[in-house]
């Protein structure tokens, strides 16, 4: 594709002066022409982002997520370890969207993170995302299959009825 509008968002993107959701827009556009060779802007803007102290951090959590999010779609390898620390957050909502962006990137290495979250998350919106992501993978719900290490062996977690049930 042609690099003008590329240059463009990428110059929106790392314009400190413009609106965090513009520039959060910039990076999806970004991912969505494919833009794999300006994935070294993408991470320069999330560097910054993460060398911001802890309250300065959070108020450019949408942009970070959304440049995250870019990263996974472009395959870049730094948009995981990034992915997994969301997955540890106290808001389910960072949690959710980080299963999803997960999910999204389809790599084998997060199948054992996913069943964590699909059984032991507090939040029940981010266990069906996870289960969803696990079953787009061709990983089974009911903790048998591929995966008799998840069998719920305590009795604690018994699967809904409806959960068990071949579809």
């Amino acid at each position: 594709g042609a690099a003008a509008p590329k240059d463009f968002l990428v110059e929106l993107l790392k314009d400190e002066d413009e609106d965090k959701d513009v520039r959060g827009y910039a990076a999806n556009a970004l991912a969505r022409l494919d833009a794999k060779e300006r994935t070294k802007d993408i991470d320069a803007v999330i560097a910054t982002i993460e060398s911001y102290p802890f309250k300065k951090r959070k108020e450019y959590y949408t942009l970070y997520i959304y440049c995250v999010a870019a990263l996974a779609r472009l395959g870049d390898e730094k948009a995981y370890p990034r992915l997994v620390d969301a997955l540890k957050s106290d808001n389910s909502m960072v949690r959710l969207r980080a299963v999803r962006l997960l999910r999204d990137m389809k790599d084998q290495r997060t199948i054992d993170i996913l069943k964590y979250k699909r059984d032991y998350d507090p939040s029940p919106a981010v266990q069906k995302a996870a289960r969803e992501a696990l079953e787009e993978m061709g990983v089974k719900s009911d903790g048998g299959e591929k995966a008799p290490d998840t069998a719920r062996k305590d009795g604690r977690n018994e699967p809904a009825p409806d959960e068990s049930s071949e579809k």
